[in-house]
């Protein structure tokens, strides 16, 4: 884990990250593309969209902000909002 990780491994897209910017990926032609989660077992899409990205990001983040705390969470959980929360939206 230590040193730089291995990126350029895709095909078909690329994905940047920006520190203050989060997230994004476009296909090599240059057409925006979105984040996907996919279940994986059966193909189908659970959710899709700039948030996913988003949210990706920040998992991200706090995992590196821990580390640099000391704090030894390597664990970043990131669940959905409760029912009550999500209906309210």
């Amino acid at each position: 884990m230590i040193g730089d990780p291995k990126t350029g491994t895709l095909q078909h897209a690329r994905i940047e990250g920006v520190g203050h910017e989060g997230l994004s990926c476009s296909a090599v032609d240059g057409r925006p593309l979105e984040f996907a989660l996919l279940d994986p077992t059966t193909g189908e899409i659970v959710e899709h969209g700039p948030h996913v990205a988003q949210e990706a990001f920040n998992v991200a983040r706090q995992v590196y902000r821990n580390v640099m705390k000391g704090q030894g969470w390597l664990r970043v959980l990131s669940e959905p909002a409760p029912l009550t929360a999500r209906k309210a939206a």
